[in-house]
């Protein structure tokens, strides 16, 4: 690593780094679906396309988001200041989000943890 511009004991920076990088896109991609609402955007013509599937999903989707905003309840400062149901939802869609861009996101954050190390 010496060889590159990487000194060993830059090793706990390099992590915390990387990991800063990480919540950073997490909290990017959740703020993102929790104001562009990907999954009401898809929804819409499916439930015209297959109504009876639709209905059949809302069923046993009501149970997992009562539970979902009954768990949220306990960080009152979310509750307060967001509807916890589209919170929730939020996540649900930044989590399938941030899986299906996860092959740019590790090189990415990779490459920005290096860049980023070597001017320490």
């Amino acid at each position: 690593m010496e060889d590159h511009g990487v000194r060993l004991s830059l090793l706990p920076a390099a992590v915390l780094i990387h990991e800063g990088i990480g919540v950073v896109i997490l909290a990017s991609v959740w703020a993102g679906c929790y104001f562009l609402q990907p999954s009401v955007r898809v929804s819409g013509p499916f439930e015209r396309q297959w109504p009876g599937a639709a209905a059949g999903l809302r069923e046993r989707w009501g149970p997992a988001m009562h539970r979902a905003q009954d768990r949220m309840k306990r960080w009152p400062i979310l509750s307060r200041a967001t509807d916890p149901s589209r919170l929730v939802v939020s996540l649900a869609e930044s989590a399938i989000a941030r899986n299906a861009i996860r092959p740019l996101t590790i090189p990415l954050k990779l490459c920005m943890t290096y860049a980023i190390v070597r001017t320490l």
